[in-house]
């Protein structure tokens, strides 16, 4: 969506408005706890006027540079792809999978004419996000058990979702072990139609092929799908499972900031696997301050007090 550049230009010139205005003017009321991924922050206050007087501050900075402010609401305030809840008698934010208002639930049907592989990675992925974004072990339950009856709707079998569901969760649960030197391999890509079972059969004996004769070369192979207008779609034989690439962390440690998106104050580190957490070291006078970001279930910000919660949007006229 837009440019690739944008994100890029986005987080350069979000990091100029920080260091030049936003977090040194101490004439305005400045947040407890700020932190931002990209164009989007997710902030403390002391009350809802120190919030908007921010606000109007940081639209003064710049005409071309608005930002667009969103309230707890119920005591939940949605970001990026999560939820952030305050639970009554708890010391930490709840953090779950946000899904929108107008989500239908609709993937492909279990019947579609595409390699089984991609069924199960996208199984896969939705069960690797839910784990990574949940706070605890019950709100993991929650989240898989709508996730569950989203693909029963689209005619997945239940024998097949669990087995994929466990498949993730036995990798993460199990300790990678440590990686062995080896020769590197040129990687050779090559297109395939999409046939049917037959499709398979093809690719493995080509791969065996080309192991016994060429044992230097990793044959990697992607999928030519024809629809209906005649256009291909390509997609990698390697899937879209996100266990690929991430190490095992525990429950929560998808946090709002990390390493990928800079912020203000740069005074991020990840206590999990993933490396993406947020440090809660969140103490004003004394007091430890209420939630402010999504942080890993280890490291979570304590909640003594009642402040609200806000999170800013870059908008551009």
């Amino acid at each position: 969506m837009g440019s690739s550049l944008g994100p890029v230009l986005a987080n350069i010139w979000m990091a100029h408005l920080e260091e030049q205005h936003l977090l040194v003017e101490h004439s305005v009321p400045q947040p407890l706890h700020y932190r931002r991924y990209a164009d989007d922050t997710f902030c403390l206050f002391k009350t809802l006027e120190d919030a908007y007087s921010f606000l109007e501050f940081i639209n003064s900075v710049d005409p071309s540079t608005q930002f667009d402010i969103e309230i707890e609401s119920e005591q939940k305030l949605p970001f990026l792809d999560t939820v952030v809840s305050r639970v009554n008698g708890q010391q930490y934010p709840v953090i779950s999978t946000y899904v929108k208002p107008t989500d239908k639930g609709l993937f492909y049907n279990f019947a579609s004419f595409i390699p089984s592989k991609y069924k199960g990675n996208l199984v896969g992925t939705l069960t690797y996000r839910a784990y990574k974004i949940a706070s605890n072990y019950n709100i993991f339950n929650v989240d898989m058990q709508r996730i569950r009856e989203k693909f029963r709707k689209n005619g997945f079998q239940t024998s097949f979702v669990d087995n994929c569901i466990g498949t993730v969760l036995n990798r993460l649960r199990t300790p990678k072990p440590p990686p062995t030197a080896t020769v590197l391999k040129r990687e050779v890509l090559l297109p395939l139609p999409f046939l049917g079972p037959i499709s398979h059969i093809i690719k493995r004996r080509l791969e065996t092929l080309v192991h016994k004769f060429h044992p230097t070369v990793q044959l990697k192979s992607e999928w030519i799908i024809w629809n209906s207008n005649g256009d291909n779609d390509s997609n990698g034989d390697n899937g879209s499972n996100g266990d690929n690439g991430t190490d095992n962390g525990d429950i929560g440690a998808n946090g709002t900031n990390g390493d990928n998106g800079t912020n203000g104050d740069n005074g991020t580190n990840g206590s999990n696997g993933t490396n993406n957490g947020t440090n809660g070291d969140n103490v004003t006078n004394g007091k430890k301050a209420p939630m402010a970001i999504m942080v890993p279930m280890t490291t979570m910000v304590p909640m003594t007090t009642m402040v609200p919660m806000a999170t800013m949007t870059l908008t551009r006229k």
